[in-house]
This record gives C-alpha cells, sequence and structure tokens, in this order.
C-alpha cells in the first residue's frame, strides 16, 4: 500500500502460517511491514506505449493469388502523401487504389480487381523519399 500516509507498507495477515515473534514474545495476527522504498500505486489499469513505427514496411498482399480482392497493408515511419499504385505485367499503371495523406502507423487498402483479366500485377506504394514494389497473381 502507498498512499502516501504514515500507514504505507506491507500488512500481513500472520494467523495462518505462523506468529511474530517480538522480544521473546509470540504476536498471532496481523502485523505491518513498513518501508520507504516502495513507490506508486497498485491498479487493474494495464497501459502499453505503442512506440511509433520505426520503418516503412510493404507487406505481401493477402491473399495471394486472389479472386477478386485482396489487401494490400503497409507501414508509415512519416506521415505525409502516399500513393498505391498497380501496374500490368507490361509495366502500365491500370489502378490507382489510394492518394492521400497519412499519419505514421500502419495501414491497409482493398484492391477489388473484378474488372481485370487473370495474370500477375504489381502493386507500388510510395511515401515521401520510400518505395516498395510488389508482385501479386490474380486468377480466375
Amino acid at each position: 500500500m502507498d498512499s502516501g500516509s504514515a500507514f504505507d507498507g506491507i500488512y500481513c495477515d500472520n494467523q495462518s502460517s505462523s506468529t511474530l515473534e517480538f522480544n521473546k514474545e509470540q504476536i498471532p495476527g496481523v502485523f505491518f511491514i513498513a518501508h520507504e522504498s516502495v513507490k506508486g500505486t497498485i491498479s487493474n489499469q494495464i497501459g502499453v506505449a505503442e512506440a511509433a513505427p520505426s520503418a516503412f514496411r510493404v507487406a505481401q498482399n493477402t491473399p495471394n493469388p486472389f479472386n477478386p480482392s485482396t489487401t494490400i497493408s503497409f507501414t508509415l515511419a512519416k506521415a505525409g502523401k502516399t500513393t498505391v499504385e498497380v501496374f500490368n505485367a507490361a509495366g502500365q499503371k491500370v489502378d490507382t487504389i489510394l492518394n492521400a495523406g497519412l499519419r505514421t502507423g500502419n495501414h491497409s487498402v482493398i484492391w477489388n480487381a473484378s474488372r481485370f483479366s487473370a495474370g500477375v500485377y504489381f502493386y507500388t506504394v510510395r511515401s515521401g523519399e520510400f518505395t516498395r514494389t510488389m508482385r501479386m497473381t490474380l486468377v480466375r
């Protein structure tokens, strides 16, 4: 217990285990151990500070291969304008999934390829000076 009062310390129930010997006298019951080194408050609240991402990352789309839609996930270490574009095997841009300013952290977008033919496609995620291209396969 640490509430800033004169009664801070540990209270122990000594009845179930043994008795406290003090000046050759047996003292049963509850006793108190005071100390100055314990600081803080015991609580049932659990808190974890979430650290900002330290790197730009692009994950493999899931599912892959896919039909007709897939999720593309990425992590931004810095806030900024971010684009996610899709290219065919010939290198031609066929779709822009995202073109927006985003905050740092984890993000994901869904590409619905129902109007595209089966085959290999590439998606590129760009944010600031970072760019990453990954391969995906659309099956029918």
